[in-house]
């Protein structure tokens, strides 16, 4: 009997406590939020930044673009003005006599 009960003393000697299991476990945790940090830099991180470099070659992208816009509407406005002083030109010419040829219907005119 008493060689039983020093096996059963032995044997819980040698069983874990409630707080050598929380310790156990929050050493785990530990080691748990180290593995996620890995993860995060081996996996995500790179992710993240392949996903932040297409981000940026977006926004430089939308800035020539805008700068092109820019420019073909300036270039598209320049050509309307100039086809609408042809188109202005042609009306007056159509509608009004020149200042040389009322210099020379006055002559007439007046007899000078």
């Amino acid at each position: 009997m008493e060689q039983a009960q020093n096996k059963i003393q032995h044997h819980s000697k040698s069983l874990a406590t409630k707080e050598v299991v929380a310790d156990l476990r929050k050493r785990f945790d530990v080691f748990s939020d180290i593995e996620t940090v890995k993860s995060m830099r081996e996996v995500f991180m790179p992710k993240i930044k392949k996903f932040s470099d297409h981000i940026d070659h977006f926004h430089q992208s939308n800035l020539e673009m805008k700068e092109c816009i820019k420019k073909f509407d300036a270039s598209i406005s320049l050509k309307a003005n100039k086809a609408a002083l042809v188109l202005m030109k042609q009306d007056l010419q159509e509608g009004f006599i020149t200042a040389d040829d009322l210099v020379e219907v006055n002559s007439k005119i007046h007899g000078v």
